[in-house]
């Protein structure tokens, strides 16, 4: 019986959960770093989600397969099972992996020298999800300019204002961005796309220029979407004193035509507008509005942001189909492929791809 591949990503236990279901036997890998630098080790463990709520001829089925999943997976140094996605925290995961190690090493080993070793390896996977994110989002950049899909002002297409500011504040709409010109009207947009910051950054924002513009940024997908939008004041490095402070008077009057928003950003070089320091400014105003929940670091991550991009995407090739570079076949460029499941498997154990877990079925 093969396996077939369901997801994977680069946030460890504490994201795999949130792929867990309850009515089906899920077998995963996830890879933990322990130690930095040279002295770094990695071990694999499987997780066994097996939920009582599943139908008992499949459960059945899918257990008695446990053995053949191990060997797929191998090398492993440990399975954790779990009935509940609840179960199934990275922190758990790591105090089993650590009583493991532990048994291994028993020699003179003191119920604190037990805790630090847990400590210390709690750490070090946090390190770990932390860099693979940075590692992903650096891919995903290299991608997006090899891979870029047109804006509107590439594609020539002849937009209101109003047409595009409706469209970026449609929580599903096919743009995600739009720039608008720093003058008293405040209505020409010089710009708009469905690329999200990376895109608005390499296409819209010189730095001899003072813009305004709004971002929408998504976290998740479907039901489990959250949306907030953010209002961005560019004010170029290169631009003239004296010009600069005409034109950044004008920021009340465009606040009043763009409308209500999130948050509010201003910046004046490229640097300054991080997408990791712009999603924890995001979260950071989620706290203070009162809307706080326990997974808050999942909910608003650079993932689930990636899978809301993804989504964008999806809804800008609809949409707007001329933005889409084809090849020579006519095929989408842009077009991720799904990986098989050893394809997947491969990129976990693979230090140089910031991929730390994976999900597959029977």
């Amino acid at each position: 019986m093969s396996l077939k591949y369901l997801a994977r990503g680069v946030g460890g236990v504490d994201e795999m959960r949130h792929h867990l279901v309850e009515d089906n036997v899920l077998y995963g890998v996830v890879r933990l770093r322990l130690g930095r630098g040279t002295f770094a080790r990695y071990k694999s463990v499987m997780i066994h989600h097996n939920p009582d709520s599943a139908p008992v001829v499949r459960r059945g089925r899918a257990n008695a397969m446990k053995q053949m999943v191990e060997e797929r997976l191998s090398p492993i140094a440990m399975s954790v099972t779990t009935m509940t996605s609840d179960e199934a925290t990275s922190d758990a995961v790591v105090e089993e992996l650590a009583r493991v190690c532990a048994r291994d090493e028993s020699a003179g080993q003191t119920p604190s020298d037990f805790q630090e070793r847990v400590t210390t390896m709690k750490a070090d996977v946090k390190e770990q999800v932390a860099e693979a994110r940075k590692m992903l989002e650096e891919v995903r950049a290299r991608e997006s300019k090899r891979l870029r899909r047109l804006t509107l002002r590439e594609i020539e297409r002849k937009m209101s204002f109003r047409e595009v500011a409706n469209i970026v504040r449609n929580e599903n709409g096919a743009f995600n961005w739009y720039v608008l010109r720093a003058d008293a009207n405040g209505n020409e947009v010089v710009n708009a796309g469905g690329g999200s910051l990376e895109e608005m950054k390499s296409t819209s924002l010189p730095s001899n220029e003072v813009l305004f513009g709004l971002l929408r940024m998504g976290f998740g997908r479907g039901a489990f979407r959250r949306t907030k939008l953010v209002f961005l004041h560019w004010s170029g490095e290169d631009v003239p004193a004296l010009k600069r402070g005409q034109l950044n008077a004008h920021e009340e009057a465009i606040r009043k035509l763009v409308g209500a928003t999130n948050v509010n950003h201003f910046a004046t070089s490229i640097d300054e507008l991080d997408l990791s320091e712009l999603i924890e400014k995001v979260k950071n105003k989620v706290v203070l509005d009162g809307e706080a929940c326990e997974n808050m670091d999942d909910l608003y991550s650079l993932e689930s942001f990636l899978v809301a991009t993804e989504e964008d995407g999806e809804a800008l090739k609809r949409e707007f189909p001329e933005t889409v570079p084809t090849n020579q076949n006519g095929t989408d460029e842009g077009e991720e492929r799904e990986p098989t499941f050893g394809e997947a498997l491969a990129s976990v154990n693979d230090s140089s791809q910031p991929y730390n877990w994976m999900l597959c079925s029977l």
